[in-house]
């Protein structure tokens, strides 16, 4: 049986791990670790990091003058590649009104209201891979699911996209919408988070879904819907009221505590935009703004900060411009859609890279971008970091799995696992539950393996995982 786990919580997917019938040893014998050999594995060590060398930004571009775009910033360099999709596909462009990107599994998602609606590029050299003018309805938001899964999301609900297949299958059950109306029941933020997927839903709350049966579980009821990100620690928050925001357990869906704001962050649902709301991967902290639709450089614009560990919350300096910011995952600073960066605490100016207008040998007016999300580069793969686990006879261990795994790009508990024992072997008894490995020894010495799969910004990496049980 395969124990598949995001965040910290069990989640059960189909599929048969594939182990042979002397995965473990019992009372004598050798495998592939040696019988009893009293070899003691060390963790690997945190690897070193590989720095990133740009960041992106989409952009929605002037409607009705030109198709939506990308700029890529090299702040070392102090560079800008205006249009660089463009650039990399000669005769080829985003669609209209480019809403939404992500960077997942090697490809960057580029979602647009309008056709092409959805285009996928290469995320290092931004050449397209393929692209969807129809989708069943304008584009809006995207979500990596696991590495064959991505979710979409249109006009008329939730699509499933089939990563390993490059096509599209259904809609998630109980997301579709009755009316196709453009501006009745469309979907805002979306993440993954615990036992579930969330995603915002207009006018009626937070959509609970099953990820592994692609189906809507339950709602959460709240009379904002809209904004959502996960933070450090893998809880979920949610925009609740006007000027309230919910951090909600990702595994109950139990509200575990109710924080009063000026103004909570919010969906643009007229004109779509993604929420401002967002979280630091270094810090427990989380981001919004609170202009008009939560649009940074509207009216009453300021973005804020919480500090969760410290229960600490304020107002930063120095965030603007149109669209939404987000935070860098290596070096924790704010990128604003304005093309600066930063301090995340004290809202410093880190880059005074920007946007310019009236460029030269460029075919374009630069004032008119109007820029929509960041988003950054994925150069760390997830690890596991964990060689060996050494139990007695008869001694119950519990161990947080995600101390054992590590992507520089992410968080631990963001990080999917996917543990895989061999169900032949009796030598422990084990079960999985909110991100903790349960593993109890029996009365016989002997060695054991299981296979420890993660998956990360949909990239996968799997080690095998050596167990003993000795004196």
């Amino acid at each position: 049986m395969r124990k598949s786990l995001y965040a910290s919580v069990i989640l059960f997917v189909l599929g048969i791990g594939a182990c042979s019938d002397d995965d473990d040893v019992q009372g004598g014998g050798d495998d592939e670790y040696g019988y009893d050999d009293g070899a003691v594995l060390a963790d690997d060590a945190i690897p070193q990091t590989i720095p990133h060398q740009s960041y992106f930004i989409a952009n929605e571009d002037w409607f009705g003058h030109e198709m939506g775009s990308c700029n890529r910033f090299y702040p070392e360099k102090d560079t800008i590649v205006y249009r660089c999709f463009r650039k990399a596909n000669p005769g080829k462009t985003l669609g209209v009104t480019t809403q939404f990107a992500m960077n997942w599994g090697g490809y960057i998602y580029f979602m647009s209201k309008q056709a092409p609606r959805l285009v996928i590029a290469d995320a290092e050299t931004l050449e397209e891979k393929i692209s969807f003018n129809v989708i069943d309805g304008d584009g809006r938001g995207c979500l990596g699911v696991d590495v064959k899964t991505v979710y979409v999301a249109t006009t008329n609900g939730i699509r499933i996209f089939r990563v390993n297949k490059w096509a599209f299958g259904g809609f998630v059950k109980g997301t579709s919408s009755a009316t196709g109306d453009l501006y009745e029941g469309q979907i805002g933020d979306m993440v993954r988070a615990g036992d579930y997927v969330f995603a915002a839903l207009q006018g009626k709350g937070v959509l609970v879904i099953d990820p592994v049966a692609h189906e809507v579980k339950k709602v959460i009821e709240v009379e904002m819907p809209g904004a959502l990100c996960v933070d450090k620690e893998g809880y979920l928050w949610t925009s609740a009221k006007e000027k309230e925001l919910w951090r909600i357990d990702p595994y109950t869906c139990e509200i575990v505590k109710q924080l009063k704001v000026a103004k909570a962050p919010s969906v643009g649902w007229g004109a779509w935009r993604p929420s401002s709301l967002c979280a630091s991967t270094q810090k427990n902290v989380i981001y919004w703004n609170i202009g008009t639709a939560g649009i940074a450089g509207s009216t009453g614009n300021q973005e804020y900060r919480y500090d969760i560990d410290k229960d600490e919350m304020g107002p930063i300096n120095g965030v603007s411009g149109y669209g939404v910011s987000r935070v860098e995952t290596l070096i924790d600073v704010i990128v604003n859609c304005g093309g600066g960066a930063y301090d995340g605490t004290t809202g410093e100016q880190v880059s005074s890279m920007k946007i310019l207008g009236g460029l030269t040998n460029e075919n374009a007016s630069y004032a008119y971008f109007f820029p929509s999300i960041p988003f950054f580069e994925d150069t760390n793969e997830p690890h596991v970091l964990v060689n060996q686990i050494i139990l007695k006879p008869g001694e119950e261990k519990k161990i947080c799995l995600s101390d054992q795994v590590y992507d520089a790009d992410n968080t631990s508990v963001s990080i999917l696992k996917d543990l895989i024992f061999n169900e032949k072997q009796k030598l422990v008894t084990y079960r999985v539950e909110r991100d903790t490995l349960y593993l109890k020894a029996g009365s016989v010495p002997g060695s054991t393996k299981f296979i420890f799969n993660v998956c990360s910004n949909g990239r996968e990496n799997e080690k095998s995982v050596r167990v003993d049980v000795r004196e």
